[in-house]
This record gives structure tokens, C-alpha cells and sequence, in this order.
């Protein structure tokens, strides 16, 4: 027993400094555990930075008012001025059906997908939410110039053998 050895007003200190100590090693623990966490939350950062440079497709995310927040490399070379933020938003991306797709994704609608043709390049731009709730979304802008340049020799393909058939049924009507 410590009864004796101690006056009140000791005792009183002593338990005083125990508490601290206690909260003091509970602060550590949070502390470290919020280390780990920001350290995880870092790691997981550049692991989206990563896969999102590496994507062909361009990526845009933009805030509830429809400023660019983040694009990948890919959107800064198939938009160019985005990477000036100060700009407005009709100088950085020149097309009206993308800028009537961002003020619907503004005001929560989701727009169609828009096909676009620039620099001798065809583009497929798809809508998606990021932060709904913050008003946040994003714009995907794939490549479909091969798919178009298909496209395109298939319908002339069938052009050809249409009109080479209509041709070979006249001279077969003449003859």
C-alpha cells in the first residue's frame, strides 16, 4: 500500500501524470494508424494516377460547375488547351454537343454519347458520374477512328458491289 508514502496533493500528481500518460500513448496510436492510413491513401493515389496515364482514352473530371479538375495525358493531347485552367470552358473545348453534355452532367441528366470529329480523328465522349453527391463527373473520350475508317470502306463496299450488280442486271437486260 502506498498509503503514507504519498501526501494527497502527491498522490493527486501522480494520478494526474498516469492519465496523461495514458492519453499520450493513445495519441500515438491514433497518430500512427493516421500514418498508415494517408500512407495507404497515397499508395492508392498513384496506383488511379498510374492506370489513368496509361489508358489510351482520354479522361476529364470536371467540378459541379464544370471547371476541368483532372485529365490524363491522353486528354491534354487530344485537347490541348486544357491544360490552360484559366480558360472558359468554350475556348478549351471547342465543341458545342460536348459543352451542352457538360452543362447537362452540371445539372444531373446524363447526355447521350457524342461522336466528334477532329484533327482527322474520330472521338466516341461518354458522360460518367465521379462525386455525385459533390457534383463532380468525368468525360471519356475514346478513339474511334479505326472503327469510323471501317465503317466507312464497309458502306463503300457495299456501294461498289450494289452498283456492280445493278450494272450486271442492265447488261443482262440489254443483251
Amino acid at each position: 500500500s502506498l498509503t503514507g508514502v504519498f501526501s494527497q496533493k502527491e498522490f493527486a500528481i501522480f494520478v494526474t501524470f498516469v492519465n496523461l500518460a495514458a492519453v499520450a500513448i493513445e495519441n500515438a496510436k491514433m497518430f500512427e494508424s493516421l500514418w498508415e492510413s494517408s500512407e495507404r491513401y497515397r499508395a492508392l493515389q498513384e496506383y488511379n494516377d498510374n492506370i489513368l496515364k496509361a489508358i489510351p482514352s482520354g479522361v476529364l473530371v470536371f467540378d459541379c460547375e464544370g471547371r476541368v479538375e483532372y485529365f490524363n495525358s491522353a486528354a491534354g493531347s487530344i485537347f490541348p488547351k486544357v491544360e490552360q485552367k484559366n480558360l472558359p470552358l468554350a475556348k478549351m473545348i471547342p465543341n458545342r454537343d460536348i459543352r451542352n453534355g457538360i452543362e447537362k452532367m452540371s445539372r444531373g441528366e446524363q447526355p447521350e454519347i457524342i461522336s466528334l470529329e477532329l484533327n482527322e480523328h474520330y472521338y466516341d465522349i461518354e458522360f460518367f458520374s465521379v462525386l455525385e453527391r459533390q457534383g463532380k463527373f468525368g468525360m471519356l473520350i475514346t478513339d474511334a477512328t479505326i472503327r469510323k475508317q471501317l465503317e466507312k470502306k464497309y458502306y463503300e463496299d457495299e456501294k461498289h458491289a450494289l452498283t456492280t450488280q445493278l450494272a450486271g442486271g442492265i447488261a443482262h437486260e440489254i443483251s
